[in-house]
């Protein structure tokens, strides 16, 4: 986009009756020439296109049930079957949430690059930025599940876990690592 401004000055004088004065005549032209603007907004619009999402899919964990479903579970709790209020089977530990919250912030900071290769129309850059983003939703998730602010785990659930030879008893959310690594990062 440019915008020009031409002023042309003629060889004439005039006469301004409204204040008496008189003087060689300007006219000025203005003229925005919008043409580099359309690239940017189809740039833009490509950038609505785009997704970065991190999370859980429907891959086995070796006990059969899907990483969605037991990070759900994890998540948003298993209540017990005594159908007793406020009984859990798994209590409810938000980490998503959490992680969702230490995303935001990435999110900012990283948002200027993204927009600034999108209206350069550089799709490789764009790319490359938006990876960048998608690691750090993964390296939220990791960073809210190291913050251990959750339900403790039950005195059985550390004898399994200790059965099973785990190497992390105590840890909340972590028993063979899959929950912590096994999230997947998709870019559209």
């Amino acid at each position: 986009m440019s915008t020009l401004i031409s002023i042309k000055c003629y060889n004439t004088y005039i006469e301004d009756y409204i204040l008496g004065v008189k003087g060689m005549a300007f006219k000025i032209d203005s003229k925005v020439d919008y043409s580099g603007l359309d690239k940017i907004m189809k740039n833009m619009a490509r950038l609505t296109e785009r997704e970065v999402s991190v999370g859980y899919d429907d891959t086995p964990h070796s006990d059969g049930n899907s990483m969605a479903d037991i990070a759900g579970w994890q998540e948003e709790g298993v209540r017990a079957r005594s159908g007793e209020e406020g009984a859990w089977h798994i209590p409810p530990r938000p980490f998503m949430d959490m992680a969702s919250s230490i995303w935001a912030s990435d999110i900012e900071k990283e948002s200027a690059k993204v927009v600034s290769s999108a209206l350069k129309g550089n799709e490789s850059v764009l790319n490359k930025n938006l990876g960048l983003i998608g690691e750090s939703g993964r390296e939220s998730i990791q960073a809210a599940i190291d913050t251990q602010q959750f339900t403790k785990l039950s005195p059985t659930t550390i004898r399994i876990k200790r059965a099973k030879n785990s190497r992390f008893p105590e840890t909340i959310l972590v028993d063979s690592g899959k929950l912590y690594e096994g999230m997947s990062v998709k870019i559209k």
